[in-house]
């Protein structure tokens, strides 16, 4: 049976294994950059008839109103929902310039998480609260400041291939069988061996953007969320993706 990225409990995501966190990651960033993209085509329709400052505006309100539309709302505040889209476009956005600064897919697997430039400054910081000085600085670096355009240029495929193993159902064995041994002769070229990790979902917690906002953001994107004592406040997933492979595959090594 397919398996859904599922729960918030208490301010975590429950039920991640490493492996499958680095899935949903992958899935997130992707749900930023296609929000993004579809803003961008309303923007350029309304662009022949109105000023940018217009067009922007009117994109929004009707970007607004087809995601109000598209999900369950009962007890959201429609403010709330509004600032929620805005970040979510917001991010969506600076993945957009960070695939097209480096040209490559691969950019949507990055540990966001590993310091860069300095020992405080994180790409996940700066894509969802960075000041656009902020963001273009390390935008340009990791273009041409350092070696990661080169690494996600070697790495060409491989989201794609993670994206086709999670898809593959368990019984085609040897096409599951195929795709690992790809991603690992990969991996390894470019990193070397790859870490082993114990594979363990029940066992495995990922902290989660807490408070409303952070929780309407998981809503809007399609995440199941639910709390500890099991009452479900929203049933939406869109999340539906095999397990995928035992090991850690994140560009932390670049």
């Amino acid at each position: 049976m397919p398996m859904s990225f599922q729960a918030v409990a208490n301010g975590h995501l429950v039920g991640f294994s490493p492996s499958n966190f680095v899935l949903y990651r992958l899935w997130e960033r992707e749900r930023y950059h296609s929000a993004n993209g579809h803003f961008d085509t309303l923007l350029q329709s309304f662009l022949p008839d109105h000023t940018p400052d217009q067009s922007r505006q009117l994109a929004f309100e009707g970007f607004e109103e087809e995601e109000w539309n598209r999900r369950p709302r009962q007890g959201i505040d429609r403010n709330q929902f509004s600032l929620a889209l805005g970040r979510i476009l917001k991010r969506g956005a600076r993945w957009e310039a960070l695939l097209r600064a480096v040209g490559s897919d691969e950019v949507l697997l990055v540990d966001e998480d590993r310091p860069l430039m300095d020992e405080t400054t994180t790409l996940r910081a700066v894509i969802e609260s960075g000041s656009d000085e902020e963001f273009n600085t390390v935008k340009d670096f990791l273009a041409t400041g350092s070696n990661f355009g080169d690494v996600c240029l070697r790495l060409s495929g491989v989201r794609r291939m993670i994206r086709n193993l999670a898809d593959t159902p368990r019984e085609q064995a040897g096409v599951r069988s195929y795709l690992v041994n790809a991603i690992t002769e990969r991996i390894r070229q470019v990193f070397g061996e790859p870490e082993l990790v114990q594979d363990a979902p029940l066992e495995e917690t990922r902290e989660f953007e807490g408070g409303a906002l952070g929780f309407l953001i998981a809503h809007i994107l399609g995440v199941q969320i639910s709390f500890a004592e099991g009452k479900d406040i929203q049933t939406i997933s869109h999340l539906h993706h095999r397990m995928i492979i035992t090991r850690h595959i994140l560009l932390s090594r670049c």
